[in-house]
């Protein structure tokens, strides 16, 4: 957080990594920080994804979208491996 840097936690199922970062992050000053949850089940789609994140940010100038003035916004995207790929078309 203080290198304002992305981070991905990766590790074995059951060793507490959604209930370490989630601790951490309820911990954050409100005031100054959004989070958003994306919760992925195998059922998600892209679009599930995307209107998450775009309720929760706002229009700053036509192609430019950010967190409200003054808010850094925090996004914690947990099981990004859950999703089931969907095949279009024939094999």
């Amino acid at each position: 957080m203080a290198h304002k840097r992305p981070v991905l936690l990766v590790g074995e199922t059951g060793t507490s990594k959604t209930a370490t970062v989630s601790n951490f992050l309820n911990d954050l000053e409100k005031d100054t920080h959004l989070l958003v949850n994306v919760n992925f089940s195998s059922r998600t789609t892209s679009l599930d994804v995307q209107r998450n994140i775009e309720a929760n940010v706002e229009k700053r100038t036509k192609e430019i979208y950010g967190p409200p003035s003054g808010k850094r916004l925090i996004l914690f995207l947990d099981d990004m491996n859950m999703p089931q790929a969907r095949l279009t078309g024939s094999l």
